[in-house]
């Protein structure tokens, strides 16, 4: 079993961010559990070669997963359900504006979505997946997706933008303004927040209050310890009850609700670090 991300091979960085393998095996376990998913600035690109999940998101919609989902900025808390025993998930996780960069589709269209990836990228679905169904060796995964990759960047459709950049800035723990951000991008406000939406999904502002909500979960599971009104501080909350609004508003629950409700996800009951899922313990094979 492993939960663990990969670094891409330098050629590339400027599309994705890590892989990560999801592996678990459920023989034996009379009830598989259920992973509560919450809200990631993050678009994804996940094979399926064995059993699929069941995704319920926004309350009411649902998804019967396909060999190969494609899913844009998720906003809301999904439940995932694994139909089966032998559960593997190979996912690409892009930079932002990644995705947008190679299907040339307007990222706002994929926010709260999830599509069969089948119909984006015809024909390789299937032979990705049969090719990862022959090997139980991860790095020969990540050579069968990078081979992958060389056949879909070969066919890029949309130029890098210094916007991009500005995406992954928006990640770091420096205070900085949108019109600061527009004015690095070389566009106005208006354009920077139009042409922001097109590449990645989302208003900037919004990106920027996705990425410190997943700051704020893996502060917390890596320090179990700390109180939450660190963790706010830490990520520069303004005081507890803003976090909370936070929480409120990507999962409906509150923090504390919120991290219990993760205490029961698949990794946890099987013993693997939560840790491996953080973006900095990303490493090689």
């Amino acid at each position: 079993m492993i939960l663990k991300n990969f670094l891409p091979k330098p050629c590339f960085e400027e599309y994705v961010q890590f892989y990560r393998i999801v592996h678990f095996n459920f023989e034996g376990i009379k009830q598989q559990p259920v992973k509560h998913y919450a809200p990631r600035p993050e678009h994804c690109l996940a094979f399926y070669p064995y059993d699929k999940e069941i995704i319920n998101y926004n309350n009411s919609k649902q998804v019967n997963v396909m060999p190969a989902l494609l899913s844009g900025q998720q906003l809301s808390i999904s439940k995932r359900s694994i139909v089966g025993n032998k559960f593997l998930s190979f996912q690409i996780i892009f930079k932002p504006a990644g995705l947008y960069r190679l299907t040339g589709i307007p990222s706002y269209e994929l926010t709260n979505e999830f599509v069969d990836a089948d119909l984006i990228f015809p024909g390789e679905v299937n032979r990705v997946n049969e090719e990862l169904c022959e090997t139980t060796d991860y790095g020969v995964m990540i050579t069968i997706v990078e081979q992958f990759m060389h056949r879909i960047t070969a066919k890029k459709i949309k130029e890098p933008h210094h916007l991009d950049k500005i995406g992954e800035f928006i990640f770091s723990d420096k205070n900085i303004t949108i019109d600061q951000l527009a004015q690095s991008s070389f566009l106005c406000t208006k354009q920077y927040q139009r042409k922001f939406k097109e590449r990645i999904g989302i208003t900037p502002k919004l990106f920027e209050r996705a990425a410190r909500f997943e700051k704020s979960i893996y502060l917390k599971l890596k320090n179990p310890d700390a109180s939450w009104e660190e963790i706010a501080f830490t990520c520069n909350y303004t005081n507890y009850q803003h976090m909370v609004i936070d929480y409120k508003d990507f999962t409906g629950i509150t923090p504390t609700a919120y991290y219990l409700l993760d205490k029961q996800s698949p990794e946890k009951i099987m013993g693997i670090a939560e840790e491996s899922y953080r973006i900095d313990k990303i490493g090689s094979l």
